[in-house]
């Protein structure tokens, strides 16, 4: 795959140096040395990056950032400042040029490899498609590296194709690992399995990897989805692991353009395969127990809400998009919460502690303000997930005709998913428990709940 970059600048001596360091780190670069120019290029081709001088004329930088940020969101644009004097001189924070579309900033002078460093980080979600395959097999190697620097992955859970895209490594104790595959490595499923035999049950990877493990992820899950042969437990499986590394990404590093791109596939994918595998609802309903500890409260809430999406007339691949997403990241504004308040479930909090929780729906569109790619109806979703149809939910207390629908399907897969995870029971048990409660069931959208319901009933239940 290429990556191209464009570097707009006016200073030709500074363009040579930094598109001859992005062609030595194997990117392909065209220069451009005004404003229209940068449009007309990234019109006509594809670009994974944008290095744009801040001094730039024939259209100023900031009507190229207008351009970029509604046209090709995607393209990740990094901001050059000729000196620490522009940068002063323009009173804008870093804060306010991420919402104008800017992923990274630049200040002269900066060696050409912090340049690269830069460009490498924006183009990681997709930068494991360049490794070659390879027959090199690495020996095994101890690391001292503190854990915060590594992700987990269930050893079970492990997808690699042939070659190693990332360093996989086991952790022996605190702070200390051993490198079992390396970058590039043949990926031998036999060393893997020397290891599930000593009872190892994850592996680990660099965190600064994950975004490459997600577009990894999402390009196995479309070929498992049309495979026949891949049986529902495994579909699910690449599923929720994938939603949880996309949730980590979110919450560590935030909403940035490439993480909504990968999500809003992500979501894609898990509509398309609801809607073609009905073994996936069938292997859920025929579980003793959901473990919460392998299936999360956020992977849980948007798969149910894409199930109850297809149940309904109005459902669509759109719709589908919109409430997956939603699902994923509708409790975002709790991690602006007390720690003690996200530790309690509602019933159990002082009426102070209830009051700071009930905000948690506007501080998570409160998140979302500086993201224009987050599109206006996950917004609402997440706004009013807490809304009930009798008018007795928060935050603005709205009767079922005002509520938002795809806010609806929120609601009763959140509620759902707590009677699941939290009473310890089968997905049968949770559904009786949840639809025979007259008190809570009155409080939701009748369509929406027989949509749940109709998800996991047996054909020749429904008739």
């Amino acid at each position: 795959m290429d990556f191209n970059v464009l570097v707009a600048s006016r200073n030709d001596k500074w363009v040579e140096e930094v598109s001859s360091g992005l062609n030595g780190s194997g990117f392909g670069t065209s220069s451009v040395s005004f404003g229209a120019d940068v449009q007309r290029e990234v019109f006509n081709r594809k670009f994974v990056s944008v290095i744009l001088d801040v001094t730039i004329r024939r259209h100023s930088a900031f009507e190229v950032l207008r351009y970029l940020k509604t046209n090709k969101p995607n393209i990740a644009v990094i901001l050059f400042f000729p000196s620490k004097e522009h940068f002063k001189d323009l009173e804008l924070s870093k804060k306010e040029l991420r919402a104008l579309g800017v992923s990274d900033i630049l200040i002269h002078p900066i060696a050409v490899e912090k340049i690269v460093q830069s460009v490498e980080g924006q183009c990681q979600f997709e930068s494991w498609q360049n490794v070659a395959f390879t027959s090199k097999l690495s020996e095994e190697s101890e690391v001292v590296e503190s854990d915060v620097k590594f992700t987990r992955i269930p050893i079970d859970e492990i997808h690699m194709g042939s070659t190693m895209i990332f360093d996989l490594y086991v952790r022996l104790k605190k702070d200390r690992y051993v490198k079992i595959l390396e970058l590039g490595d043949f990926f031998e499923k036999e060393r893997i399995e020397a290891y599930k035999l000593k009872e190892v049950e994850f592996l680990y990877f660099k965190t600064q990897d994950r975004a490459k493990y997600i577009n990894f992820m999402n390009k196995v899950i479309v070929k498992a989805i049309n495979l026949s042969q891949v049986q529902a437990e495994k579909k699910l499986s690449l599923f929720k692991n994938t939603a949880d590394k996309v949730v980590e990404t979110i919450l560590s590093e935030g909403l940035k353009p490439k993480i909504i791109e990968e999500c809003s596939t992500f979501c894609l994918n898990m509509g398309k395969l609801v809607e073609k595998d009905n073994e996936i609802s069938a292997h859920m309903r025929n579980l003793e127990l959901i473990d919460p500890e392998i299936y999360t409260h956020t992977f849980l809430v948007s798969f149910f809400s894409v199930l109850i999406n297809k149940n309904l007339e109005w459902g669509s691949s759109r719709t589908a998009e919109i409430v997956g997403f939603a699902g994923l990241i509708h409790d975002l504004g709790k991690i602006k919460l007390s720690p003690n308040v996200n530790y309690l479930r509602p019933e159990a909090m002082t009426k102070k502690q209830l009051e700071e929780y009930k905000e948690h729906p506007s501080l998570g569109v409160e998140l979302l303000q500086n993201f224009s790619h987050i599109k206006e109806p996950i917004r609402q979703a997440i706004y009013q997930h807490h809304e009930l149809v009798d008018g007795s939910g928060f935050p603005n207390g709205l009767p079922g005709i005002r509520i938002y629908p795809m806010a609806k399907i929120l609601a009763v897969a959140d509620r759902f998913t707590h009677i699941l995870l939290e009473e310890r029971v089968s997905l049968k048990k949770a559904l009786e428990l949840f639809v025979l409660d007259k008190e809570i069931i009155k409080l939701y959208d009748h369509e929406v709940v027989k949509a749940l319901i109709k998800g996991f009933i047996e054909k020749n239940e429904r008739k």
